[in-house]
């Protein structure tokens, strides 16, 4: 499956998933508009719930490459 985590609600409630537990997020936010990491965010924190886990992994090659 390849969609964007923007449509990680209507994906889930296709699934028929109401709420994750856990999230794991790779993506190279840095490199990302501070407006397009906000809109990805909080797409992702709609399906988490309250006590639910957020980890993001970063990579080095972010500290070199140009953001937004």
């Amino acid at each position: 499956m390849e969609e964007c985590v923007s449509q990680v609600v209507c994906l889930c409630h296709e699934a028929g998933i109401d709420r994750v537990d856990t999230i794991l997020c790779s993506l190279p936010s840095a490199a990302f508009s501070p407006e397009l990491q906000n809109e990805l965010l909080d797409a992702m924190f709609e399906v988490l719930p309250p006590g639910g886990k957020f980890a993001t992994v970063a990579f080095w090659q972010g500290l070199v490459l140009p953001s937004g």
